[in-house]
């Protein structure tokens, strides 16, 4: 039986035609893999961040956690960074501190809006 999330159905963000986040996963040995994700799940509130990804890509490699790295779509470069643990085989959260200024600038974001950032997701080594 599946469970239904409201916006952060799968089948919905397909259906409503959601935005794709470009992703380079970068494996420990350092090769990378370019991939995609699809935003399941947006909400910035508080200083806090809430990110459910899901890797669009089954060439991408899999791990129980990853170190993402944000990235800016304009040339300011790396925004922030946190960790970004696997809940189901390919989908991937993140909860977060988020600074003021991009709270500022992504607390009106919505789950099916163009995403102004790119992911590199890093293996961490299993505990």
């Amino acid at each position: 039986m599946r469970a239904n999330y409201g916006y952060a159905m799968s089948e919905h963000q397909r259906a409503s035609g959601s935005h794709l986040v470009p992703v380079l996963v970068v494996s420990s040995q350092g090769e990378g893999v370019d991939a995609a994700a699809r935003v399941l799940f947006f909400y910035v509130r508080d200083g806090k961040l809430r990110l459910r990804v899901q890797l669009e890509s089954d060439a991408a490699l899999q791990a129980e956690a990853f170190a993402a790295t944000f990235v800016a779509d304009s040339p300011s470069g790396a925004l922030m960074e946190a960790p970004a643990l696997r809940s189901t085989e390919r989908e991937y959260r993140i909860e977060s501190d988020v600074p003021p200024a991009l709270e500022q600038a992504w607390g009106t974001l919505r789950v099916t809006d163009p995403m102004p950032f790119r992911l590199i997701l890093r293996c961490l080594p299993s505990p």
